[in-house]
């Protein structure tokens, strides 16, 4: 069993990785585990990088059997992380969040001057956001709400966008805000009341590693891990 840790920006990224994520990936030989970023008790949100590489690098010195990896929101992501760029267009999106992830991993080999091996510490960046993957299945993400009519007008706002991850991070468009635009009582958190780890695993990974080409290659990369 392979183990590997994922710095997270917050309660909901820890919850949908430890509840949905991580027992996809127990089948597969990886111990998925989610550390949020920052001091014990800390509730998330701050992406700054100096706090994310520090937790990086402390987690890489702690485990030198384990991977380390991130999940971060590329909507809303600190602009002193490495390579960034804002920018609401897929194609430029697309290629800047791979460019982060890059310059991502370098900064952390330079800060750290650890000789990391390929699978040590594996960077990923969600386009535009975690909500993304929530818009994979239209119809389990209608239901999950009691409004199975909504499913028509979700599948619209994919197609008409050219797919989940392709949902910008405008202001009024990231797929966060376009979510609450359908169902205004959507609640990220880990709380009793909190929607976003029952539509993960309504929706189910195999759908948005289906429709999630940039999430589906960072699961891929994970798995093979447990070979």
């Amino acid at each position: 069993m392979h183990r590997v840790l994922v710095v997270v920006e917050g309660q909901t990224e820890k919850l949908i990785l430890e509840s949905v994520f991580a027992p996809y990936l127990i089948l597969k030989n990886i111990d998925l585990r989610a550390r949020i970023v920052g001091v014990t008790g800390h509730k998330g949100g701050d992406t700054d990088f100096n706090r994310v590489s520090n937790d990086i690098i402390r987690l890489l010195n702690q485990e030198p059997g384990s991977t380390i990896s991130t999940f971060f929101d590329y909507y809303g992501l600190h602009p002193n992380w490495p390579g960034f760029t804002k920018s609401n267009s897929y194609q430029l999106a697309s290629s800047i969040v791979q460019n982060i992830e890059t310059k991502t991993l370098e900064a952390i080999k330079n800060k750290s001057k650890l000789d990391l091996s390929p699978n040590r510490f594996i960077p990923y960046i969600q386009l535009h956001e975690l909500e993304a993957l929530f818009f994979a299945d239209p119809i389990q993400l209608a239901r999950a709400f009691e409004s199975p009519s909504k499913a028509t007008a979700i599948q619209q706002l994919v197609d008409e966008s050219g797919g989940c991850e392709v949902i910008n991070n405008g202001f009024d468009t990231h797929p966060a805000k376009r979510l609450e635009g359908f169902f205004p009582r959507y609640r990220k958190g880990a709380g009793i009341r909190s929607d976003a780890s029952f539509i993960a695993e309504a929706v189910g990974v195999d759908q948005m590693r289906a429709c999630c080409p940039r999430f589906d290659s960072w699961i891929t990369r994970l798995e093979l891990l447990g070979l």
